[in-house]
């Protein structure tokens, strides 16, 4: 899928009209054509959410916007990634958008950290998951070390853009080995240079 952002939603709902008990994979490229350029901003749930009906998806690929078009960022909340696990149980590839305003100085908000719980719950099968860095503080108010091991199969979580401390990076560390503990790869953006914290886990 790839067209103007303003068809999105078009084409997600003709998509899921005519698919929705057959479809299992999707890869969508998100595009933004105007004689301007200018950085726009969607909201995952205001155009994808026709994607929601169709159960039996076991791939989901957003690519980054492509070298040369204008950047279009999509906004992933935590209320999204509940709606996409609870949405898609069959998914077993799952990569996000993370595209960050690469034009200007504006920040892109994360999702919660704790969203993911939702994957481990609602998604046996998902092997592999990619999307942007998620916002690690809702953790340090949980006693990570009394949450039950889940039962999730993940094995692959590559997380993009932007940057955690060293003191953030223990945090979700701890809480994904809690919630995806069969992961054996876990790719991460450097850490925060500003962090005065070691590194070591």
């Amino acid at each position: 899928v790839a067209s103007k952002d303003t068809n999105y939603l078009d084409v997600c709902t003709t998509i899921s009209c005519r698919f929705w008990s057959t479809l299992v994979g999707l890869h969508i490229t998100p595009v933004f054509h105007s004689e301007e350029y200018i950085p726009r901003r969607l909201e995952f749930d205001a155009v994808f959410y026709p994607l929601y009906t169709i159960r039996n998806l076991k791939t989901v690929h957003f690519t980054d916007t492509p070298e040369g078009q204008e950047l279009l960022d999509i906004v992933v909340t935590g209320g999204d990634l509940a709606m996409m696990a609870a949405s898609w149980p069959a998914l077993e590839v799952l990569h996000l958008p993370y595209s960050t305003a690469r034009y200007n100085k504006r920040t892109m908000p994360s999702p919660p950290i704790t969203a993911l719980a939702s994957f481990a719950q609602h998604c046996p099968q998902l092997k592999e998951l990619q999307m942007r860095l998620p916002d690690v503080t809702p953790v340090f108010d949980i006693d990570i070390a009394a949450l039950p091991k889940s039962s999730s199969q993940l094995k692959a979580l590559f997380l993009r853009k932007s940057q955690w401390s060293s003191e953030e990076r223990r945090w979700a560390r701890a809480y994904f080995a809690r919630i995806f503990p069969m992961v054996k790869k876990v790719k991460e953006p450097p850490v925060d240079p500003d962090s005065d914290t070691d590194d070591s886990v």
